[in-house]
């Protein structure tokens, strides 16, 4: 009997054993699946998302003095005057200026990682007049509100896809197109590949509901970082013709040593993206940006 007894005792150790085992599993299963169905949902604002390159009153500094413009003018009249200047004061006069956008993400770092995670926020194509009167709407979406500190564009030419009526015909193969004069000189800037164009600082930006987003490009700053004194005939600046030129642009890249570089990469040094707070369709004190002044 003491071993029959023993034997059973040690049955209903080892099932109670299990016993405890199972709801303990249980218990925890429990648990992560109460965590998955609490984790918070991130809040999102409906905004849109605006591109410029011509509502800057640096665009006329040259002409006339800022505060004095402002004074008179609201700076949503986004003006291009009929002369801008290069570098070297050459005068320059742009003729049109479109970007073909494929689509346009939010990070929240200043710079990327390894392995960092791609949400398209805005998905194109987007066809932009980069010297409109008013800002281009892209589109209105839904945005999470988290911090913002770098902005994605993802450039692309038209393709198959249909040109606007009133943008150039090149957009088909080309994502920037740029024509104008300097000096009286005709030339043109295209650009036929898929560039990633990146804008980003250390200043963090929270979308909020109705209010627009705006990405600026400063063209006229651009302009004035470079030298196009090469230019002396009728020129298409392109990346199998990129015109070399010695010291082209210094303030944008020391070591560019042909003038393609020199747009290519002042196009994303003079471009800034912040919160159009104060409604005027301009980057100015009133609004947040990303660059820390």
């Amino acid at each position: 009997m003491d071993v029959l007894e023993k034997k059973k005792k040690e049955k209903i150790g080892i099932m109670e054993s299990m016993l405890g085992l199972a709801t303990f599993s249980l218990a925890v299963g429990g648990c992560s699946l109460g965590s998955n169905q609490d984790q918070p949902v991130v809040a999102a604002a409906q905004t849109s998302l605006y591109l410029s390159g011509s509502a800057q009153p640096t665009t006329v500094a040259k002409t006339f003095p800022t505060i004095l413009l402002e004074a008179l003018l609201p700076q949503a009249s986004a003006l291009i005057p009929s002369s801008l200047v290069d570098s070297q004061d050459h005068p320059v006069v742009l003729n049109l200026a479109w970007m073909a956008v494929k689509e346009i993400e939010f990070k929240s770092e200043e710079s990327g990682t390894t392995g960092e995670e791609s949400e398209v926020e805005f998905q194109g194509p987007y066809f932009v007049d980069l010297l409109s009167v008013n800002p281009s709407p892209l589109d209105t979406s839904q945005v999470a509100i988290k911090d913002i500190r770098r902005i994605k564009m993802k450039l692309e030419p038209a393709g198959e896809n249909t040109v606007p009526v009133d943008a150039p015909a090149e957009l088909a193969t080309n994502s920037i197109v740029l024509t104008g004069t300097v000096g009286g000189v005709n030339f043109t800037y295209i650009s036929d590949d898929g560039s990633e164009y990146q804008v980003f600082g250390g200043q963090a930006i929270r979308p909020e509901d109705g209010v627009d987003l705006l990405l600026s490009i400063r063209l006229a700053d651009v302009l004035r970082k470079i030298d196009l004194t090469a230019i002396s005939t009728t020129t298409t600046i392109s990346s199998s013709n990129r015109v070399s030129a010695a010291t082209a642009c210094p303030l944008i890249d020391a070591s560019a040593e042909d003038l393609y570089t020199c747009f290519r990469k002042g196009l994303e040094q003079e471009a800034d993206f912040g919160k159009d707070t104060d409604g005027d369709h301009e980057l100015g004190s009133d609004d947040e940006d990303v660059e820390v002044e």
